[in-house]
């Protein structure tokens, strides 16, 4: 639905009493007063990048004086009374890093070292790698609860090495290349159909894995061809959330690649916690039915997405 200017103004309104009430800037121990614009407003109407999943972010500036003949560290706090996370994007002498910020924690953005009358800029000792490599394990781990289901059917259909084996590197390799069409544009992520069907598909993909954990004993001939084609999705999926930092970072295919690693790294967490969790009592009777009553309730959970993301958007 397209706002009006009074609804905009609203927005920005709510979005600057929301981004006082949670940032704090400090450079060195001194809190800093800060400014809020939004840039994605200087044209008429508003240009806002869209997302795959069809809801859509804003740009906000946040910028601060330097006390005069101060220096020391930059950083950014957030209230734990925040709810989600912050990826800040932040240059210095060009180079463009980007660093998740979660609820109740504080990162040191930059350092200022006083050389005469002038200011010089260096990096935080926090790598914009390390950065990109933690927006993809948060975005499985733990915000990504279809994922983190999808991963767990994997799972509850075979505990053996092999089998899982087999499934995890297929939908690696699928989440991977769908990464990589996105960052060579080969894929659009404004493409209408996608931005309309990916969130379903994904909660389908969840729906179809939990239903064949509960109808077979063992894979099936065609379950690593089901899970490469999921895994083609769910990277669609990941690539939308990615967007607002491939469309601004000259080396999207190194973020890409890192932020994928962040995917893999948390799916080895649930993969790992999984398998201890499951290691004295897995080869007894009750398992058996654990893992059917465990697969209806993530199919229920599957299909209840399902009807939401394409009834109620």
């Amino acid at each position: 639905m397209t706002k009006n200017a009074q609804q905009h103004l609203r927005l920005r309104d709510e979005a600057s009493k929301y981004i006082y009430a949670t940032l704090t800037v400090s450079h060195g121990d001194k809190q800093l007063p800060y400014t809020i614009s939004f840039p994605d407003y200087q044209s008429s109407p508003p240009s806002f990048p869209s997302l795959l999943n069809g809801g859509a972010y804003f740009n906000v500036v946040l910028t601060a004086p330097v006390i005069p003949g101060s220096s020391g560290d930059f950083s950014l706090a957030v209230s734990s009374a925040a709810k989600p996370s912050f990826v800040v994007s932040h240059s210095v002498n060009e180079s463009k890093r980007y660093t998740v910020i979660t609820p109740g924690s504080t990162e040191v953005l930059f350092s200022s070292l006083k050389a005469d009358t002038t200011y010089l800029l260096s990096p935080a000792s926090n790598s914009g790698n390390v950065a990109i490599l933690k927006i993809g394990y948060l975005h499985v781990l733990p915000h990504g609860i279809d994922h983190i289901l999808f991963i767990l059917t994997l799972f509850l259909m075979a505990r053996r090495w092999q089998p899982l084996l087999y499934q995890s590197l297929a939908f690696t390799l699928a989440h991977s290349l769908t990464l990589a069409l996105v960052s060579l544009n080969i894929i659009s992520l404004s493409s209408w159909t996608l931005s309309q069907l990916v969130e379903p598909a994904i909660a389908l993909s969840v729906v179809t894995l939990s239903c064949q954990n509960i109808i077979c004993k063992k894979p099936s001939s065609h379950r690593l061809p089901l899970v490469f084609f999921f895994g083609l999705i769910h990277g669609l999926g990941f690539a939308s959330s990615l967007e607002p930092v491939i469309q601004d970072n000259t080396s999207s295919l190194i973020t890409l690649f890192l932020a994928n690693a962040g995917v893999e790294l948390a799916q080895i967490t649930i993969l790992a916690l999984a398998w201890l969790l499951t290691i004295s009592w897995w080869q007894c009777d009750y398992y058996q039915r654990f893992r059917i009553l465990l697969s209806a309730a993530i199919c229920a959970a599957g299909l209840f997405w399902l009807l939401q993301r394409l009834f109620f958007p």
